[in-house]
Protein backbone atom coordinates (compact mmCIF):
# COMPACT_ATOMS: atom_id res chain seq x y z
CA UNK A 1 0.00 0.00 0.00
CA UNK A 2 1.21 3.76 -1.02
CA UNK A 3 0.04 7.02 0.35
CA UNK A 4 0.74 10.19 -1.07
CA UNK A 5 1.18 13.28 1.57
CA UNK A 6 -2.12 16.03 1.31
CA UNK A 7 -1.28 17.72 4.18
CA UNK A 8 1.14 17.34 7.52
CA UNK A 9 -1.23 18.51 10.18
CA UNK A 10 -5.12 17.38 10.31
CA UNK A 11 -7.93 19.90 9.34
CA UNK A 12 -10.70 21.09 11.23
CA UNK A 13 -12.87 18.96 9.70
CA UNK A 14 -10.63 15.63 10.34
CA UNK A 15 -9.84 17.05 14.03
CA UNK A 16 -13.68 17.18 14.65
CA UNK A 17 -13.36 13.31 13.36
CA UNK A 18 -10.84 12.45 14.95
CA UNK A 19 -12.47 13.35 18.38
CA UNK A 20 -11.67 14.85 21.82
CA UNK A 21 -8.98 12.19 22.33
CA UNK A 22 -6.93 12.88 19.49
CA UNK A 23 -3.39 14.35 20.79
CA UNK A 24 -3.47 18.23 19.13
CA UNK A 25 0.28 18.58 20.05
CA UNK A 26 1.38 16.01 17.68
CA UNK A 27 3.45 16.85 14.77
CA UNK A 28 4.25 14.78 11.93
CA UNK A 29 8.06 14.72 9.49
CA UNK A 30 5.81 13.87 6.55
CA UNK A 31 6.41 16.62 3.27
CA UNK A 32 3.14 17.34 1.23
CA UNK A 33 3.54 15.67 -2.07
CA UNK A 34 5.70 12.70 -0.84
CA UNK A 35 4.75 8.77 -1.26
CA UNK A 36 5.16 6.99 1.43
CA UNK A 37 5.26 3.25 1.60
CA UNK A 38 3.02 2.03 4.42
CA UNK A 39 4.18 -0.32 7.04
CA UNK A 40 0.87 -0.80 9.01
CA UNK A 41 -2.82 0.12 9.33
CA UNK A 42 -4.26 0.72 12.63
CA UNK A 43 -8.28 0.62 13.42
CA UNK A 44 -8.90 1.95 16.55
CA UNK A 45 -12.43 3.11 17.93
CA UNK A 46 -10.91 6.10 19.86
CA UNK A 47 -7.02 6.12 20.72
CA UNK A 48 -5.82 8.03 23.34
CA UNK A 49 -3.33 9.37 21.21
CA UNK A 50 -4.60 9.09 17.88
CA UNK A 51 -8.46 9.50 18.00
CA UNK A 52 -10.96 7.68 15.96
CA UNK A 53 -10.57 5.86 12.90
CA UNK A 54 -7.83 4.60 10.43
CA UNK A 55 -3.86 5.24 11.39
CA UNK A 56 -1.31 4.45 8.83
CA UNK A 57 2.18 4.02 10.17
CA UNK A 58 4.75 4.82 7.41
CA UNK A 59 8.41 6.11 7.56
CA UNK A 60 8.71 9.36 8.12
CA UNK A 61 11.38 11.78 6.70
CA UNK A 62 13.92 10.89 9.03
CA UNK A 63 13.30 7.26 8.07
CA UNK A 64 11.38 5.95 11.27
CA UNK A 65 8.05 4.69 11.66
CA UNK A 66 5.57 7.51 12.07
CA UNK A 67 1.34 6.85 12.98
CA UNK A 68 -0.09 9.14 11.04
CA UNK A 69 -4.26 9.17 10.60
CA UNK A 70 -5.25 8.64 7.18
CA UNK A 71 -6.78 11.79 6.54
CA UNK A 72 -3.37 12.90 5.79
CA UNK A 73 -3.07 11.20 2.73
CA UNK A 74 -4.53 10.66 -0.49
CA UNK A 75 -4.12 6.07 -1.44
CA UNK A 76 -2.22 5.81 -4.67
CA UNK A 77 -2.06 2.13 -4.35
CA UNK A 78 -4.64 0.11 -2.39
CA UNK A 79 -3.25 -3.31 -2.47
CA UNK A 80 -2.74 -4.76 0.78
CA UNK A 81 0.94 -6.02 1.74
CA UNK A 82 1.40 -9.76 1.22
CA UNK A 83 3.51 -9.29 4.79
CA UNK A 84 1.05 -8.18 6.64
CA UNK A 85 -1.26 -10.12 9.06
CA UNK A 86 -4.00 -9.28 11.17
CA UNK A 87 -4.10 -9.02 15.41
CA UNK A 88 -7.45 -7.77 16.90
CA UNK A 89 -7.32 -6.28 20.31
CA UNK A 90 -9.35 -4.78 23.19
CA UNK A 91 -12.18 -7.09 22.39
CA UNK A 92 -12.55 -6.21 18.86
CA UNK A 93 -11.84 -2.55 19.73
CA UNK A 94 -8.64 -1.87 17.75
CA UNK A 95 -7.33 -3.85 14.61
CA UNK A 96 -3.81 -4.07 13.08
CA UNK A 97 -2.54 -5.07 9.93
CA UNK A 98 1.23 -5.31 10.07
CA UNK A 99 4.02 -7.63 9.58
CA UNK A 100 4.27 -10.54 12.23
CA UNK A 101 7.51 -9.65 13.35
CA UNK A 102 5.50 -6.11 14.72
CA UNK A 103 2.54 -7.79 15.99
CA UNK A 104 4.16 -10.40 17.87
CA UNK A 105 6.74 -7.75 19.72
CA UNK A 106 4.46 -5.28 21.60
CA UNK A 107 7.63 -3.00 21.91
CA UNK A 108 8.85 -3.09 18.63
CA UNK A 109 8.40 0.65 18.00
CA UNK A 110 10.01 1.29 21.15
CA UNK A 111 13.24 -0.84 20.38
CA UNK A 112 13.98 0.17 16.82
CA UNK A 113 13.68 4.04 19.07
CA UNK A 114 16.28 3.02 21.59
CA UNK A 115 19.01 1.12 18.76
CA UNK A 116 18.03 -2.47 19.12
CA UNK A 117 20.25 -3.54 16.15
CA UNK A 118 18.01 -6.75 15.57
CA UNK A 119 14.99 -5.24 15.25
CA UNK A 120 16.65 -2.01 13.29
CA UNK A 121 17.80 -4.75 10.75
CA UNK A 122 14.26 -6.42 10.69
CA UNK A 123 12.93 -2.95 9.92
CA UNK A 124 15.37 -2.44 7.44
CA UNK A 125 14.41 -5.65 5.49
CA UNK A 126 10.73 -5.23 5.92
CA UNK A 127 11.36 -1.76 4.61
CA UNK A 128 12.77 -3.27 1.38
CA UNK A 129 10.42 -5.98 1.17
CA UNK A 130 7.62 -3.58 1.36
CA UNK A 131 8.70 -0.67 -0.97
CA UNK A 132 9.49 -3.82 -3.73
CA UNK A 133 5.65 -4.80 -3.51
CA UNK A 134 4.70 -1.54 -5.02
CA UNK A 135 7.42 -0.53 -7.33
CA UNK A 136 6.10 1.39 -10.28
CA UNK A 137 5.02 -0.81 -13.13
CA UNK A 138 7.75 -0.89 -16.12
CA UNK A 139 6.77 -0.21 -19.22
Amino acid sequence: MRVRCLRSYPSTELLAFLGPRYERSQHYDISMGTEYVVLALWFDVESTAFGRGLTVVVPNDSGRPQYVPIGLFEVTDARPSGYWSLAITDHGLSAQFAPPSILENPYYYDDLSNGDKKTADDFDELMRLLASEFEPPEY
